[in-house]
This record gives C-alpha cells, sequence and structure tokens, in this order.
C-alpha cells in the first residue's frame, strides 16, 4: 500500500470518529470539526495542529489531482506513522488502567508517626491515602508531614513518633488535595484535571483510582503529577 493511500485511510478514519462525536449534528469542515471536538477531547486538544496540517496535505493530495486514483503526493514515512499514532491515540486511547496500576499502600488513623517516617525512609513514597475504618479520610503528603514536624519542633512536643496519623493528617494546607476517578479515564484526561487544577489556582497531590471512581471501592492505583509529567513529556 502506497503511503499516500495508508495517509488518506487513516485520515478518513480521524474524519468519522470526529462525527460520531459531534455534539452537534450537521456539515462540517474538517478543521471547523477539529476546532469543536479540542473544547471536550484532550486528545484533539492535543493534536490540533498536526490535525490542520494533516487536512492540508489530505486537500493536496485529493483536491488537486485530476484523477481520483492519482496522488499528485506521497507523504513521508514519519508523517503517515504520526498520522496512525494519532488515530490509534483518538479512537483507543489508553486508560489510567491498566497504565498506572500498582499496589496503593495505605494508612489508618490510628496508625503511628512514626510508621510513615519509617515507610517513607525505606520506600520512599511520599503520598499516602488514610483511612478511618472503611472511610476515606485523606490523602497524607510529604507537605502535611513537614509542616507538622515544624509545628512539632517548635512547640517541643513529646512522644512525637508515637502520635497518631489523624493528628499529622490535619496539617495538610490543601484538604481537598486529591481526586478519585475510575479506571475507565484516559491518560489523556487524567492529564487534564492536573492541568485544571492549576490552572484553577488549586493543588492537586495525586488522582486515586478506584474501579467507578467512588471512594468506597478499592484502590487500584494512584496518579502523582509527577507520573503526568513523565509520561507526556
Amino acid at each position: 500500500m502506497r503511503n499516500s493511500d495508508r495517509f488518506l485511510a487513516s485520515f478518513h478514519r480521524i474524519e468519522k470518529y470526529l462525527e460520531r462525536i459531534r455534539k452537534n449534528p450537521g456539515h462540517m469542515s474538517f478543521k471547523s470539526a477539529v476546532q469543536h471536538a479540542q473544547k471536550y477531547d484532550p486528545v484533539v486538544r492535543k493534536y490540533q495542529d498536526d490535525l490542520f496540517e494533516f487536512a492540508d496535505l489530505r486537500n493536496a493530495i485529493v483536491h488537486d489531482s485530476i484523477n481520483p486514483s492519482y496522488a499528485i503526493a506521497e507523504p513521508h514515512d514519519s508523517t503517515v506513522v504520526h498520522i496512525e499514532k494519532i488515530e490509534k491515540e483518538l479512537i483507543q486511547p489508553e486508560t489510567v488502567i491498566p497504565k498506572f496500576k500498582r499496589e496503593v499502600y495505605t494508612f489508618s488513623i490510628h496508625d503511628r508517626a512514626k510508621d510513615v517516617l519509617h515507610y517513607v525512609h525505606h520506600n520512599g513514597f511520599t503520598k499516602f491515602p488514610v483511612y478511618e475504618g472503611e472511610s476515606f479520610a485523606g490523602l497524607l503528603t510529604e507537605n502535611g508531614i513537614a509542616h507538622w514536624l515544624a509545628h512539632a519542633a517548635e512547640n517541643n512536643l513529646k512522644n512525637l513518633f508515637h502520635q497518631t496519623i489523624d493528628n499529622i493528617l490535619v496539617y495538610e494546607k490543601v484538604k481537598v488535595n486529591y481526586k478519585f476517578i475510575s479506571k475507565h479515564t484516559t491518560v489523556y484526561e487524567a492529564e487534564d484535571i492536573f492541568k485544571n487544577q492549576i490552572q484553577n489556582g488549586k493543588k492537586l497531590n495525586a488522582l486515586l483510582i478506584s474501579e467507578d471512581g467512588k471512594p468506597s471501592r478499592e484502590l487500584l492505583g494512584i496518579i502523582t503529577h509527577w507520573d503526568i509529567i513523565h509520561i507526556m513529556d
């Protein structure tokens, strides 16, 4: 198959995808469809400029050709690979599970401070979901631990490391520093959640993944902003 055939076939499938997800029916040019879809589709938004360039190339191949079966231009191999990659990400976007599936270490509000610090020292993780029985109580982070330690040092608190985690959790400056998402959330949607929080002037330390995004469900994984930065580079 010629590169032009592969390119046009992939372009056509992307075009059909944009038609399928369109929120307002009716005829719309490809570029207009892209502009419309980028408002609510994070993958379209990420590749908007590429899609515009693909539209220009498609027009050069098809509209300027005298014979429909004859392509006046053959896309470069890298262009074909790129459009097929974008097509796959649009139609079959990667989801947070299994991408971020991992065992999530949690604590109870009744566990002691020394247990948390011991785990941090030996494992390096600094974000821990905390539970009160079966109920989610909050996300403990390095910032909360640092503020707690600073307060303890200033007030010469005794039996410091035997304090329970609920006493540390109150030092989290941002009480809702997490968000639960379902395992079907796409990686791009997860990236958008972090971006939107930043744009709204809010700090989000982690996305907690459960079956349906409910806190009462078993945790299947956790995503920090560092995870997103590394995967989207």
